[in-house]
Protein backbone atom coordinates (compact mmCIF):
# COMPACT_ATOMS: atom_id res chain seq x y z
CA UNK A 1 0.00 0.00 0.00
CA UNK A 2 1.69 3.59 -1.07
CA UNK A 3 -0.62 5.15 1.55
CA UNK A 4 0.21 5.02 5.42
CA UNK A 5 -2.21 4.55 7.85
CA UNK A 6 -1.98 5.64 12.35
CA UNK A 7 -0.89 2.23 13.28
CA UNK A 8 -2.38 2.83 16.48
CA UNK A 9 -5.91 3.32 14.97
CA UNK A 10 -8.02 0.16 15.68
CA UNK A 11 -9.35 -0.37 12.49
CA UNK A 12 -6.32 -0.15 10.65
CA UNK A 13 -4.63 -2.75 12.62
CA UNK A 14 -8.05 -4.93 12.26
CA UNK A 15 -8.07 -4.69 8.46
CA UNK A 16 -4.10 -5.63 8.30
CA UNK A 17 -4.51 -8.75 10.43
CA UNK A 18 -7.45 -9.57 8.09
CA UNK A 19 -5.50 -8.70 5.24
CA UNK A 20 -2.79 -11.23 6.46
CA UNK A 21 -5.43 -14.45 6.74
CA UNK A 22 -7.33 -13.64 3.60
CA UNK A 23 -4.24 -14.60 1.60
CA UNK A 24 -4.87 -18.38 2.50
CA UNK A 25 -6.90 -19.25 -0.98
CA UNK A 26 -10.29 -20.36 -0.22
CA UNK A 27 -12.76 -22.53 -2.45
CA UNK A 28 -15.28 -20.07 -1.66
CA UNK A 29 -14.05 -16.28 -1.68
CA UNK A 30 -11.33 -13.81 -2.14
CA UNK A 31 -10.97 -10.75 -0.89
CA UNK A 32 -7.96 -8.01 -0.42
CA UNK A 33 -7.68 -4.66 0.47
CA UNK A 34 -7.30 -1.49 -2.41
CA UNK A 35 -3.50 -0.36 -2.63
CA UNK A 36 -4.12 2.51 -2.01
CA UNK A 37 -6.55 2.10 0.22
CA UNK A 38 -6.92 0.04 3.13
CA UNK A 39 -11.06 0.86 3.45
CA UNK A 40 -11.90 -0.07 0.47
CA UNK A 41 -11.52 -3.88 -0.66
CA UNK A 42 -12.52 -6.40 -3.26
CA UNK A 43 -13.66 -9.62 -3.32
CA UNK A 44 -14.98 -12.16 -5.41
CA UNK A 45 -17.20 -15.32 -4.36
CA UNK A 46 -18.56 -18.26 -5.96
CA UNK A 47 -22.09 -19.41 -6.09
CA UNK A 48 -23.39 -21.40 -3.85
CA UNK A 49 -23.59 -25.40 -5.01
CA UNK A 50 -27.23 -26.74 -5.50
CA UNK A 51 -28.61 -23.83 -6.14
CA UNK A 52 -29.36 -21.00 -9.64
CA UNK A 53 -26.23 -19.47 -9.13
CA UNK A 54 -23.67 -22.04 -9.22
CA UNK A 55 -20.69 -22.51 -11.44
CA UNK A 56 -20.89 -18.69 -11.33
CA UNK A 57 -18.35 -16.03 -9.47
CA UNK A 58 -19.42 -12.56 -8.64
CA UNK A 59 -17.75 -9.40 -7.67
CA UNK A 60 -18.22 -6.88 -5.93
CA UNK A 61 -16.76 -4.03 -2.85
CA UNK A 62 -16.84 -3.81 0.84
CA UNK A 63 -16.36 -0.18 1.99
CA UNK A 64 -15.51 0.08 5.43
CA UNK A 65 -15.98 2.87 8.02
CA UNK A 66 -13.07 3.87 10.07
CA UNK A 67 -15.15 2.89 13.35
CA UNK A 68 -14.48 -1.03 12.39
CA UNK A 69 -14.78 -2.79 13.30
CA UNK A 70 -17.51 -1.40 16.07
CA UNK A 71 -19.43 -0.03 13.18
CA UNK A 72 -20.55 -2.31 10.51
CA UNK A 73 -19.27 -2.03 6.28
CA UNK A 74 -21.61 -2.00 3.18
CA UNK A 75 -21.11 -4.22 0.61
CA UNK A 76 -21.64 -3.40 -3.41
CA UNK A 77 -22.14 -5.98 -5.64
CA UNK A 78 -20.79 -5.52 -9.55
CA UNK A 79 -21.22 -8.45 -11.21
CA UNK A 80 -24.62 -9.05 -12.62
CA UNK A 81 -26.61 -11.48 -11.09
CA UNK A 82 -30.02 -11.47 -10.15
CA UNK A 83 -30.16 -11.30 -6.45
CA UNK A 84 -28.85 -8.05 -5.62
CA UNK A 85 -28.99 -4.57 -7.31
CA UNK A 86 -26.02 -3.43 -8.82
CA UNK A 87 -23.64 -0.43 -7.20
CA UNK A 88 -26.22 -0.49 -3.90
CA UNK A 89 -25.52 -0.64 -0.88
CA UNK A 90 -26.18 -3.22 1.32
CA UNK A 91 -25.06 -3.89 5.23
CA UNK A 92 -25.18 -7.08 7.28
CA UNK A 93 -26.99 -6.76 10.64
CA UNK A 94 -27.67 -9.20 13.27
CA UNK A 95 -30.81 -10.60 13.16
CA UNK A 96 -34.28 -11.44 15.41
CA UNK A 97 -34.50 -9.60 18.61
CA UNK A 98 -31.72 -6.79 17.59
CA UNK A 99 -31.59 -6.06 13.93
CA UNK A 100 -29.90 -2.65 14.28
CA UNK A 101 -27.40 -4.31 16.26
CA UNK A 102 -23.47 -5.43 14.48
CA UNK A 103 -21.02 -7.53 16.42
CA UNK A 104 -17.70 -6.59 16.58
CA UNK A 105 -16.78 -9.71 16.41
CA UNK A 106 -17.75 -10.33 12.75
CA UNK A 107 -15.06 -9.64 10.42
CA UNK A 108 -14.70 -9.54 6.28
CA UNK A 109 -14.79 -13.36 5.98
CA UNK A 110 -17.85 -13.45 8.29
CA UNK A 111 -19.42 -11.20 5.87
CA UNK A 112 -18.41 -13.16 2.41
CA UNK A 113 -19.57 -16.69 4.29
CA UNK A 114 -22.76 -14.67 5.25
CA UNK A 115 -23.29 -12.95 1.54
CA UNK A 116 -22.61 -16.48 -0.11
CA UNK A 117 -25.09 -17.76 2.02
CA UNK A 118 -27.58 -15.12 1.75
CA UNK A 119 -27.68 -16.01 -2.28
CA UNK A 120 -30.63 -18.22 -2.62
CA UNK A 121 -32.53 -16.69 -0.21
CA UNK A 122 -35.68 -14.87 -0.94
CA UNK A 123 -35.64 -11.08 -1.53
CA UNK A 124 -39.00 -10.19 0.55
CA UNK A 125 -39.20 -7.00 -2.17
CA UNK A 126 -36.79 -5.61 -0.07
CA UNK A 127 -34.96 -2.64 -0.90
CA UNK A 128 -31.72 -3.56 -2.92
CA UNK A 129 -33.52 -7.30 -3.66
CA UNK A 130 -33.78 -8.64 -7.05
CA UNK A 131 -36.70 -11.28 -8.08
CA UNK A 132 -35.22 -12.83 -11.27
CA UNK A 133 -36.38 -16.08 -12.83
CA UNK A 134 -34.22 -19.04 -12.05
CA UNK A 135 -33.45 -19.33 -15.82
CA UNK A 136 -32.22 -15.51 -16.18
CA UNK A 137 -29.95 -16.61 -13.14
CA UNK A 138 -28.05 -19.03 -14.51
CA UNK A 139 -27.48 -17.27 -17.66
CA UNK A 140 -26.01 -14.71 -15.52
CA UNK A 141 -23.96 -17.18 -13.36
CA UNK A 142 -22.41 -18.32 -16.75
CA UNK A 143 -21.86 -14.63 -18.20
CA UNK A 144 -20.02 -13.87 -14.67
CA UNK A 145 -17.12 -16.04 -15.37
CA UNK A 146 -15.92 -13.38 -18.14
CA UNK A 147 -16.86 -10.37 -16.18
CA UNK A 148 -13.57 -8.51 -14.73
CA UNK A 149 -13.54 -5.49 -12.70
CA UNK A 150 -13.11 -2.05 -14.28
CA UNK A 151 -11.25 -0.66 -11.13
CA UNK A 152 -8.65 -3.21 -9.73
CA UNK A 153 -8.21 -5.65 -12.92
CA UNK A 154 -9.41 -8.54 -11.38
CA UNK A 155 -11.02 -11.03 -13.28
CA UNK A 156 -13.48 -13.83 -12.24
CA UNK A 157 -12.68 -16.47 -13.94
CA UNK A 158 -9.14 -16.79 -12.58
CA UNK A 159 -10.34 -15.21 -9.04
CA UNK A 160 -10.62 -18.42 -7.08
CA UNK A 161 -8.55 -21.68 -7.19
CA UNK A 162 -9.39 -24.09 -9.71
CA UNK A 163 -11.68 -27.34 -8.47
CA UNK A 164 -13.01 -24.62 -6.06
CA UNK A 165 -16.69 -25.88 -7.19
CA UNK A 166 -16.22 -29.24 -5.44
CA UNK A 167 -14.44 -27.65 -2.60
CA UNK A 168 -17.66 -25.71 -1.92
CA UNK A 169 -19.42 -28.38 -1.21
CA UNK A 170 -17.54 -28.70 1.77
CA UNK A 171 -20.29 -29.66 4.45
CA UNK A 172 -18.13 -27.84 7.61
CA UNK A 173 -18.52 -24.81 4.78
CA UNK A 174 -21.41 -25.40 4.36
CA UNK A 175 -22.49 -26.02 8.06
CA UNK A 176 -20.49 -22.88 8.65
CA UNK A 177 -22.48 -20.63 6.24
CA UNK A 178 -25.54 -21.94 7.87
CA UNK A 179 -25.02 -21.05 11.36
CA UNK A 180 -24.07 -17.37 10.33
CA UNK A 181 -27.13 -16.94 8.47
CA UNK A 182 -29.00 -17.64 11.08
CA UNK A 183 -27.37 -14.97 13.17
CA UNK A 184 -27.64 -12.50 10.52
CA UNK A 185 -29.61 -10.05 8.21
CA UNK A 186 -29.16 -8.74 5.68
CA UNK A 187 -30.26 -5.05 4.31
CA UNK A 188 -29.68 -1.84 2.39
CA UNK A 189 -28.31 1.13 3.06
CA UNK A 190 -31.39 3.41 2.92
CA UNK A 191 -33.04 0.65 5.56
CA UNK A 192 -29.93 0.82 7.83
CA UNK A 193 -30.19 4.68 8.03
CA UNK A 194 -33.50 4.48 8.24
CA UNK A 195 -33.04 2.96 11.58
CA UNK A 196 -30.52 5.24 12.75
CA UNK A 197 -31.85 8.00 12.85
CA UNK A 198 -34.88 6.17 14.57
CA UNK A 199 -32.84 5.33 16.95
CA UNK A 200 -31.58 8.15 17.72
CA UNK A 201 -34.26 9.77 17.43
CA UNK A 202 -35.98 7.61 20.16
CA UNK A 203 -32.60 8.64 22.58
CA UNK A 204 -33.21 11.88 21.69
CA UNK A 205 -36.84 11.63 23.19
CA UNK A 206 -35.72 9.70 26.34
CA UNK A 207 -33.42 11.97 26.98
CA UNK A 208 -35.66 14.82 27.09
CA UNK A 209 -38.94 13.49 29.17
CA UNK A 210 -38.53 15.55 31.74
CA UNK A 211 -37.80 13.78 35.34
CA UNK A 212 -40.38 14.62 38.64
CA UNK A 213 -38.29 16.70 40.86
CA UNK A 214 -38.75 15.77 44.77
CA UNK A 215 -40.63 18.45 46.71
CA UNK A 216 -38.57 20.83 48.91
CA UNK A 217 -39.04 20.86 52.56
CA UNK A 218 -39.32 24.96 52.43
CA UNK A 219 -41.87 24.42 49.74
CA UNK A 220 -43.74 21.10 51.82
CA UNK A 221 -43.73 22.91 55.04
CA UNK A 222 -44.75 26.01 53.69
CA UNK A 223 -48.48 27.54 53.96
CA UNK A 224 -49.94 30.49 52.26
CA UNK A 225 -51.83 32.74 54.33
CA UNK A 226 -54.86 34.68 53.07
CA UNK A 227 -55.50 37.94 54.79
CA UNK A 228 -58.95 39.28 54.16
CA UNK A 229 -60.53 41.86 56.37
CA UNK A 230 -63.38 40.06 57.62
CA UNK A 231 -66.90 41.77 59.27
CA UNK A 232 -68.07 38.42 60.71
CA UNK A 233 -70.57 38.99 63.65
CA UNK A 234 -69.56 37.34 66.84
CA UNK A 235 -71.30 36.93 70.06
CA UNK A 236 -69.79 37.42 73.46
CA UNK A 237 -70.01 35.52 76.88
CA UNK A 238 -73.22 37.55 77.28
CA UNK A 239 -74.77 36.63 74.15
CA UNK A 240 -74.93 39.95 72.68
CA UNK A 241 -73.72 40.29 69.07
CA UNK A 242 -70.73 42.69 67.96
CA UNK A 243 -69.94 43.40 64.49
CA UNK A 244 -66.43 44.01 65.20
CA UNK A 245 -64.12 45.01 62.20
CA UNK A 246 -60.34 43.61 62.17
CA UNK A 247 -57.83 42.48 60.11
CA UNK A 248 -56.62 39.93 62.63
CA UNK A 249 -60.30 38.13 62.55
CA UNK A 250 -60.02 37.88 59.11
CA UNK A 251 -56.72 35.46 59.01
CA UNK A 252 -57.72 32.39 57.81
CA UNK A 253 -54.97 29.39 57.11
CA UNK A 254 -55.18 27.37 54.02
CA UNK A 255 -55.96 23.11 54.91
CA UNK A 256 -58.23 24.38 58.57
CA UNK A 257 -61.49 24.76 58.31
CA UNK A 258 -62.80 28.51 58.64
CA UNK A 259 -64.94 29.30 61.46
CA UNK A 260 -66.63 32.31 62.97
CA UNK A 261 -64.87 32.32 65.87
CA UNK A 262 -61.66 35.15 66.02
CA UNK A 263 -58.43 34.61 66.40
CA UNK A 264 -56.73 35.85 69.95
CA UNK A 265 -55.22 39.44 70.14
CA UNK A 266 -51.57 39.41 69.91
CA UNK A 267 -49.70 39.55 73.17
CA UNK A 268 -48.78 42.62 74.70
CA UNK A 269 -45.48 43.96 74.06
CA UNK A 270 -44.87 45.43 77.56
CA UNK A 271 -43.50 44.27 80.50
CA UNK A 272 -45.06 41.75 82.78
CA UNK A 273 -45.81 43.49 86.50
CA UNK A 274 -43.08 42.81 89.34
CA UNK A 275 -44.42 40.11 92.11
CA UNK A 276 -45.57 41.54 95.14
CA UNK A 277 -42.74 41.03 97.31
CA UNK A 278 -40.56 42.97 94.60
CA UNK A 279 -42.93 46.07 94.99
CA UNK A 280 -42.77 45.95 98.45
CA UNK A 281 -38.99 45.80 98.81
CA UNK A 282 -38.65 48.37 95.83
CA UNK A 283 -40.86 50.43 98.19
CA UNK A 284 -38.33 50.54 101.51
CA UNK A 285 -35.70 51.39 99.77
CA UNK A 286 -37.44 54.22 98.50
CA UNK A 287 -38.70 55.52 101.62
CA UNK A 288 -34.86 54.56 103.13
CA UNK A 289 -33.53 56.98 100.52
CA UNK A 290 -36.13 59.58 101.34
CA UNK A 291 -35.00 59.62 105.54
CA UNK A 292 -31.77 59.60 104.90
CA UNK A 293 -31.85 62.84 102.51
CA UNK A 294 -34.16 64.31 105.53
CA UNK A 295 -32.01 63.92 107.75
CA UNK A 296 -28.98 65.54 105.87
CA UNK A 297 -31.42 68.48 105.36
CA UNK A 298 -31.62 68.77 109.39
CA UNK A 299 -28.22 67.92 110.39
CA UNK A 300 -27.09 71.09 108.33
CA UNK A 301 -29.90 73.38 109.36
CA UNK A 302 -29.02 72.64 112.94
CA UNK A 303 -25.40 73.75 112.09
CA UNK A 304 -26.46 76.91 110.91
CA UNK A 305 -28.12 78.02 113.50
CA UNK A 306 -25.58 76.40 115.96
CA UNK A 307 -23.37 79.08 113.86
CA UNK A 308 -25.45 81.87 114.02
CA UNK A 309 -26.09 81.60 117.47
CA UNK A 310 -22.36 81.62 118.29
CA UNK A 311 -21.44 84.64 116.15
CA UNK A 312 -23.93 86.15 117.85
CA UNK A 313 -22.76 85.42 121.65
CA UNK A 314 -19.56 86.39 120.04
CA UNK A 315 -20.41 89.64 119.09
CA UNK A 316 -22.30 90.59 122.49
CA UNK A 317 -19.54 89.62 124.98
CA UNK A 318 -17.06 91.75 122.18
CA UNK A 319 -19.42 94.69 123.19
CA UNK A 320 -19.08 94.14 126.41
CA UNK A 321 -15.95 94.07 126.60
CA UNK A 322 -15.63 97.39 125.37
CA UNK A 323 -17.85 99.24 127.59
CA UNK A 324 -15.94 97.96 130.63
CA UNK A 325 -12.84 99.25 128.98
CA UNK A 326 -13.91 102.92 128.83
CA UNK A 327 -15.03 103.21 132.27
Amino acid sequence: MNRSYNQRSPAVRRLMREAIELREPSPLYHAQPMEDNLFEWHFTIQGPPGTDYEGGRYHGRILLPPEYPMKPPSIVILTPNGRFELNQKICLSASAYHPEMWQASWGIRTMLLALVGFMPTDGKGTIGSLDCTPEARRQMAIRSLEWVCPTCGVANRTALPEGSEEEARDTKITKEMEDIVSQMAIKSQEEVDAQFKQQVQRQSEASHVPQPRPPSTDQSNRRNIDIKESHDEYKDEGGTEINKESSTSGIRYRGQEETDQPLPPPPSLSPPPLPPSVSRVDGSVRREVQRGSSNYMILFLIIVIVLVIFLLVARRLNGSNRNETSH
